[in-house]
């Protein structure tokens, strides 16, 4: 609730502690302290987490099975860094910061389903822990949450080049996965991509596509590679640049054209929003303590907020409503002036009479009427 409210720092909560009907809502006498919350937090064991994390298992499972009765699956892995500041901080060690050097940092590892933009798995390590370390478990644990109905020729796992790996293409060949992944710019693939021929494609990029077999591989992979003139591209260039191009070559073993498979990786700058949505909007920065177990605790109930505030909004908003972020769901719903009564012998929720969005209030009031209690 603190969360999703935009409370941010546990020690905002006092805020919350003068709203009388937040501890009927929660079925308490009174809301917690704020140092009753970081108690909570400093004394989860590993078991705990376990726990949480299972229950969370289940909330995903009914989720993609009954309420949004997936039947194909489009699955994005990022990581992210966050940075921390004192040498106190348990896993806070020096790690890969972009625009810092030798900064203090935890990684956050994340896994989601791009049609629905649910979690599918999530981890929190410390700060100089790689993206690719364990990845073929991570990705493992995150397909068991799918349906069963998913088959595995429909599902499509993006990457970038932080997962570039031979050993988990090898991995996603052999479940018959499809896979689109940025290439990392290696010297040899750099003098492959000068010899290929490319064709004017989407925009002012050109497609172009080939096979080669990086080392440590162990048979060929087709390749697409896209190119833009450097001076279209606003600074920074962030690709690698060879003459006046800027390159992207991205493996894949889809049966797509050129321009397919380039425009689906196209779109998975949404996880890079998604990624800051977390950090700006759901407080993932906000470090809660010294201790990593009680940090990998608050990131748990993070993603339990955050996939729950998803769900209200792929089932409870109207269609036109879905496209918004958390900041816009609670500027326009959930932080209202408005009074909870005891009128007639039944709670009556008075909202203000000039109230804009009265209609999509009252819409996503029945739609989560209608929604099944788990269990």
């Amino acid at each position: 609730m603190a969360i999703a409210a935009g409370i941010g720092r546990i020690e905002n909560t006092r805020s919350l502690k003068h709203n009388g009907l937040l501890p009927s809502l929660l079925g308490l006498p009174e809301f917690p302290h704020r140092d009753t919350l970081r108690t909570f937090l400093l004394s989860a064991d590993a078991g705990f987490l376990q726990s949480l994390q299972h229950t969370h298992d289940l909330l995903r499972r009914w989720a993609l099975q009954d309420a949004l009765k997936i039947w194909s699956a489009l699955l994005d892995v990022d990581t992210t860094s966050l940075r921390v500041f004192g040498r106190q901080m348990e896993g806070g060690v020096v790690g890969y910061v972009p625009r810092y050097s030798h900064q203090r940092c935890y990684n956050v590892r994340l896994l989601t389903e791009a049609a629905t933009s649910l979690s599918l798995a999530g981890e929190f390590r410390p700060g100089n822990t790689l993206g690719v370390i364990d990845i073929i478990p991570f990705v493992l644990s995150g397909l068991q949450r799918l349906p069963s109905r998913v088959a595995m020729s429909r599902v499509r796992l993006r990457a970038d080049a932080g997962f570039y790996d031979g050993r988990l293409v090898k991995s996603i060949d052999e479940k018959g996965l499809g896979f689109i992944m940025a290439a990392k710019a290696t010297s040899r693939l750099q003098s492959v991509t000068r010899k290929i021929r490319f064709k004017a494609s989407v925009g002012d990029w050109q497609v172009g596509e080939f096979t080669y077999q990086p080392i440590h591989w162990e048979k060929p992979t087709r390749f697409v590679a896209a190119r833009k003139l450097s001076g279209l591209i606003e600074p920074p260039v962030t690709l690698f640049v060879m003459e006046e191009y800027a390159y992207h070559i991205l493996a894949a073993n889809l049966k797509l054209s050129s321009r397919g498979i380039w425009r689906l990786y196209a779109r998975r700058m949404s996880q890079e929003l998604l990624i800051k949505e977390l950090k700006c909007h759901y407080a993932m920065t906000k470090i809660p303590s010294r201790k990593l177990l009680a940090n990998q605790v608050y990131f748990e109930i993070l993603l339990w907020a955050y996939d729950l505030i998803n769900l209200f909004r792929l089932l409870c908003l109207p269609e036109h409503c879905r496209a918004w972020s958390l900041s816009t769901i609670r500027r326009e719903l959930f932080v209202l002036p408005a009074q909870f009564v005891h009128t007639q012998n039944r709670n009556r929720l008075r909202l203000p009479k000039s109230y804009p969005h009265l209609d999509i209030f009252t819409h996503a009031y029945q739609k989560a009427q209608k929604i099944r209690p788990l269990g």
